[in-house]
C-alpha cells in the first residue's frame, strides 16, 4: 500500500510539473532575465588586489619556503632548474598557458628566487605580487566585460 501510494504522488508531482513548464513559444516571447549584480568599483580592485597578494605569498611560501628549505643544499645550478621547471609546470594552465606559460613563469621563478637569496622573502614576496598584480588587472576587463573565463 505504501509503494502504490508513493508511486501515485510521484506520477502527481511530475504530472504538476510538465503542467507547468511554459511552453517554447512563451520562453521565446518572454525569456528568463536576471538582473546582474555590478559591485562598487573599490570591491572589485580590492578583490583584485587581495588575490594577487594571496597568491603571492602562497607561491612564495611553498617555492621559495618550503621548497627551497628541501632542496637548499643541492648545487646551485640545480637549485636555480628545480625551482624555474616547478614553478613552470605548476602554471600550466595558468595566464598565458601552455609552453609558454611555463617558460615565462619558470623565468619569473628565477628571478624570484634570486631575490629571495640576496634580499629575502619579503622582496621576492613583494615582486611576484607585483607581477600577479599586473596580470589580474590587465586581465580583470576580459573577465568583467566580456564574460570570458579560463576553463
Amino acid at each position: 500500500m505504501c509503494a502504490e501510494a508513493l508511486r501515485s504522488h510521484s506520477s502527481l508531482g511530475l504530472l504538476r510539473g510538465i503542467a507547468v513548464l511554459p511552453s517554447r513559444d512563451q520562453m521565446n516571447a518572454h525569456p528568463l532575465q536576471f538582473d546582474v549584480v555590478e559591485p562598487p568599483w573599490w570591491i572589485v580592485w580590492s578583490a583584485i588586489a587581495f588575490f594577487a597578494f594571496a597568491n603571492a605569498v602562497g607561491e612564495e611560501l611553498l617555492w621559495r619556503g618550503l621548497l627551497l628549505r628541501e632542496i637548499g643544499r643541492s648545487p646551485t645550478w640545480l637549485l636555480y632548474a628545480l625551482q624555474a621547471v616547478s614553478f613552470g609546470i605548476a602554471h600550466w594552465f595558468g595566464l598565458p598557458g601552455g609552453l609558454l606559460g611555463c617558460v615565462l613563469t619558470a623565468m619569473a621563478s628565477l628571478v624570484f628566487l634570486w631575490m629571495h637569496r640576496r634580499w629575502g622573502l619579503l622582496y621576492s614576496i613583494f615582486a611576484h605580487f607585483v607581477a600577479d598584480l599586473i596580470i589580474f588587472v590587465s586581465v580583470a576587463p576580459f573577465v568583467v566585460f566580456a564574460r570570458w573565463y579560463v576553463g
